[in-house]
């Protein structure tokens, strides 16, 4: 089960979904969530301002741990320019600080 909390700016909430994911969360956030998201999300930045400022996200999803994925993380960056913050549970080593 996944419960998706987009929020506007002033953290207002946008939507929420609870549903079942079948296909795992990576999957679900890549095919279904991402997609309506980059529609839905107001105030997103222009192509301009985020190739003005290359460290400027579009915009930031939260998600449970069972969306770790460094490769994820770096897909998300490199193709929609959406950050991404969750957590690994038991870390074995540093983070890289550049994908």
């Amino acid at each position: 089960m996944v419960t998706l909390l987009a929020y506007m700016a002033l953290c207002r909430i946008k939507t929420v979904e609870q549903r079942p994911i079948d296909q795992g969360m990576l999957e679900a956030l890549r095919s279904d969530i991402v997609p309506r998201l980059l529609k839905e999300v107001p105030g997103q930045p222009s192509p301009e301002e985020l190739q003005a400022n290359p460290r400027r996200s579009r915009f930031v999803i939260i998600f449970d741990r069972e969306g770790y994925s460094p490769a994820f993380f770096k897909e998300m960056w490199q193709t929609h320019r959406i950050a991404c913050i969750t957590y690994h549970k038991y870390p074995k080593e540093a983070w890289h600080q550049v994908f």
